[in-house]
């Protein structure tokens, strides 16, 4: 493992960029908490990144730039996730759109541009930590495993602005909180019918 010392945001895209681009897997603080990221398209590099966590599970949540990017990935949003994403991306919400893509658009600038610049249209993060383990937002108690596995790793605890794991939610046809985060979605969102929740706006 190559532990990286970056001091611009500059110098974070770059990095980032060139890492993925290179089928590297990196750890990184992904605004939430620290992720580990990585190409889902290239097979070796999934199986990779499945022994770093000691994972057998391949599902993922990804990050892309912008919400176009849906379209290059064949996702055709239903009313109840456009408004979702209209109203809670970018941000720490990520939409599981079926059983296999749960996909979020980041806030931190850098982080987006970084994902502008890589040649594949998402870039699959999952918390690092072993499975069955925490996630953690503290460069301190990420586990030495984990380090040792990963190609680099940038550690600034500062641009994990939530300090805590993205929301995981499923909408079709009703609002399913399947993971508690650091997006609040409103109760009265909830349980809602589609046509309900876009009322709401």
């Amino acid at each position: 493992m190559k532990l990286i010392s970056k001091n611009s945001e500059r110098e974070h895209v770059e990095w980032f960029s060139q890492g993925i681009n290179e089928g590297k897997i990196l750890l990184v603080p992904a605004e939430t908490v620290y992720c580990i990221c990585f190409d889902p398209t290239r097979p070796q590099i999934l199986e990779r990144a499945l022994q770093v966590k000691n994972r057998i599970d391949r599902k993922f949540i990804s990050l892309i730039c912008d919400a176009k990017k849906l379209n290059e990935l064949g996702i055709i949003p239903n009313a109840l996730e456009q408004f979702f994403i209209d109203r809670f991306w970018p941000g720490p919400l990520a939409i599981a759109f079926d059983e296999n893509t749960a996909i979020r658009c980041p806030v931190s600038p850098w982080l987006r541009e970084a994902l502008l610049r890589v040649g594949t249209p998402l870039v699959a993060a999952t918390s690092a930590n072993l499975a069955g383990q925490p996630p953690t937002a503290e460069a301190r108690t990420l586990d030495l495993e984990i380090l040792n596995r990963v190609d680099d790793a940038l550690l600034d605890d500062q641009l994990n602005i939530y300090q805590k794991p993205s929301t995981l939610v499923r909408l079709k046809g009703r609002v399913e909180v399947l993971r508690e985060g650091a997006t609040l979605v409103p109760q009265k969102l909830v349980n809602a019918s589609s046509k309900n929740s876009i009322s709401l706006l």
